[in-house]
């Protein structure tokens, strides 16, 4: 629903947020040259805050993200070329605001949406529907914990928000099979007397 309501940069920013996880300051902190199309990987080394170069939130944020063909292609499409500069530049070439793009642009765009405002950053949710949307393709704990950038599971655990769809499909997925052996079941539904 974001993305439909998008265009230009900003719709290409909110794919790359939404398919890598990546910190809203990490991602409009990359240069062409942390992207290698070759290897499908995003090299994470540095954030923005306030327009101004830092370093990344914490020590294991320093990371290789590998892409998926979509993330690629919109990348491809977004740079023609482009071989070096900032990925999301200003519109005079500058580091975008983190506080600019989330208060002038982002939050208002969720809420002409009637999308309810998350408590925290506005971009921080499409990092949690990743971290997310990962663990319930079953994807290893240790490769989401690299992509994201997290220190443990723990961290992890408080990003992760399954929906009761998601929960009834694992339910279904581990059937009667795999706790009550198959003899057993010929015994459901059947009258028994009690004496």
């Amino acid at each position: 629903k974001i993305v439909n309501n998008c265009d230009g940069q900003n719709r290409v920013l909110v794919i790359v947020l939404t398919l890598t996880g990546m910190r809203i300051n990490e991602c409009i902190g990359l240069h062409c040259e942390d992207i290698d199309f070759a290897a499908r990987t995003i090299l994470v080394r540095r954030s923005i805050y306030h327009g101004k170069v830092g370093p990344v939130k914490t020590k294991r944020g320093y990371r290789l993200i590998n892409l998926n063909s979509l993330a690629v292609e919109v990348l491809q499409a977004h740079l023609h070329g482009q071989g070096s500069g900032i990925v999301f530049p200003s519109e005079v070439g500058t580091y975008l605001s983190d506080t600019n793009l989330r208060n002038r642009w982002f939050r208002p765009l969720i809420a002409r949406l009637g999308i309810p405002q998350p408590p925290r950053s506005a971009f921080h949710a499409l990092r949690h529907s990743r971290v997310t949307a990962l663990r319930e393709a079953g994807i290893p704990d240790d490769v989401v914990l690299r992509w994201v950038g997290h220190s443990s599971l723990r961290v992890t655990d408080g990003y992760t928000h399954r929906s009761g769809d998601s929960l009834s499909a694992m339910a279904e997925k581990i059937g009667l099979s795999q706790v009550v052996p198959s003899p057993a079941l010929g015994l459901v539904g059947k009258d028994r007397k009690v004496a």
